[in-house]
């Protein structure tokens, strides 16, 4: 779940509506509020909204926004038996959304891709896989696993660092941008041949928002059934790692003081992410120094593992004044009870629903 800063700030405005002193609130949205707040938070006492696991540390691209060109990493890929002991795990908790979604690598440079979403979907029919990428190594793929990958996901989500080649390579690093434009095409084409029964998400990642929102590729993928889910200037510093320089100029590297927050993290609060060497973190968008580590599950179930105290100590961490240096200055934070009012939650049911999709 690579989401930017400008995504999540969007995310957050949309759940919470502005109400100032002098507005009345009916009181039947004032108990909705309160009963989809209860719900949600009902869930999270339970289980992880959703899981991501990420199978491999390695990436194609060199983004500089990411921290992956900064951080030293063993270059792994998760193993299969880990992978099915994953799925039996969240299978058991009632299963959901489970995403094939790196902190900072992509799933389509996994050698063994396309035996997990087979193991998914022939053995776990609770769990609903889905995906990040760069689409880089889509290329790699025959156009049948390519319609097997669209039949098996739930939605698909690419991030692309522009419409345009010398803009996709300032902001991802590398020079990829005419064979990921072939590749967007090739799934829409796909995707709407097959029915478009799989939602494909666009995450554009660019310092040139005017001409990415005028540019008849944006047109051309919107046609095939792409839904930009927006366009995004703004990143998380990664506790530190990022700085403004490193780059491009119209890009920002956002650093808040997150001291005075008393309120949970909803990140914290919704996800957990899986690292290769099976290491969960409490915050499924970075834990590359095992700043939010809260186990192993090569030791421990998710149930265990999402009920410990170091688990919890870590979810409640803003509420019991014990945030973690890590979390200090994050970018990313929203208050997980101002976002777990909003009313579309209500009939949100964790077993299938995409959480930001609600939201939005």
């Amino acid at each position: 779940m690579r989401r930017s800063v400008s995504a999540l700030i969007v995310a957050g405005r949309r759940s919470v509506p502005a109400i100032g002193k002098a507005d009345v609130v009916p009181a039947d949205v004032d108990l909705r509020a309160a009963q989809a707040l209860a719900q949600m938070e009902f869930i999270a006492e339970s289980r992880p909204i959703q899981v991501s696991v990420e199978t491999t540390t390695l990436c194609n691209s060199r983004c500089t926004f990411c921290a992956y060109p900064k951080v030293v990493r063993p270059k792994t890929v998760m193993t299969l038996d880990l992978f099915e002991k994953i799925c039996r795990d969240f299978e058991a908790l009632g299963g959901g959304l489970l995403g094939l979604a790196p902190m900072m690598s992509d799933p389509l440079v996994d050698p063994y891709l396309l035996d997990r979403v087979r193991l998914v979907v022939g053995s776990f029919p609770k769990i609903k896989l889905h995906m990040f990428t760069n689409l880089i190594a889509l290329a790699r793929f025959s156009d049948d696993e390519v319609r097997f990958m669209l039949q098996s996901m739930r939605h698909i989500d690419v991030s692309i660092g522009g419409l345009e080649a010398d803009g996709y390579a300032e902001m991802f690093g590398v020079n990829k941008f005419d064979s990921v434009y072939a590749s967007l095409l090739r799934l829409g084409k796909f995707n709407q041949s097959m029915g478009s029964k799989c939602r494909l998400n666009l995450h554009v990642r660019t310092n040139k928002v005017t001409a990415t929102q005028q540019s008849p590729i944006m047109s051309e993928l919107l046609d095939l059934g792409y839904i930009c889910v927006g366009i995004a200037t703004q990143f998380s510093d990664f506790g530190g790692i990022v700085r403004q320089e490193d780059v491009p100029d119209g890009i920002t590297v956002v650093k808040v003081d997150r001291t005075g927050e008393t309120d949970s993290c909803l990140i914290a609060m919704s996800y957990i992410g899986i690292a290769p060497d099976g290491q969960v973190a409490g915050c499924q968008c970075f834990d590359g120094r095992g700043a939010t580590t809260i186990g192993n599950a090569c030791e421990d179930s998710l149930a265990d593992i999402w009920a410990s105290q170091r688990a919890k100590d870590f979810r409640y961490s803003f509420k019991n004044n014990a945030t973690p240096d890590f979390c200090k200055s994050c970018a990313f934070y929203l208050p997980h009870s101002k976002t777990f009012r909003d009313q579309k939650l209500l009939d949100f049911d964790v077993s299938k629903d995409c959480f930001w999709e609600k939201l939005n």
